[in-house]
């Protein structure tokens, strides 16, 4: 799972995987990658969309 700096979530997962790991389903185990300007790529993913979406609304 990627996510952004937030610490919220990767607490969470980190706590999923603990809970994976006790029961024996380490084969299932969530890996976390974390990338700090996340939004950003994301972002320039769609801006040539995001582009052509404004000159054909005028």
């Amino acid at each position: 799972m990627v996510l952004d700096k937030s610490g919220a979530n990767a607490l969470a997962l980190h706590n999923i995987n603990v809970q994976l790991w006790l029961t024996g389903r380490m084969l299932h185990l969530i890996e976390v990658l974390q990338v700090k300007y996340l939004n950003n790529i994301v972002e320039q993913s769609h801006r040539i969309m995001k582009g052509k979406m404004n000159q054909a609304l005028g």
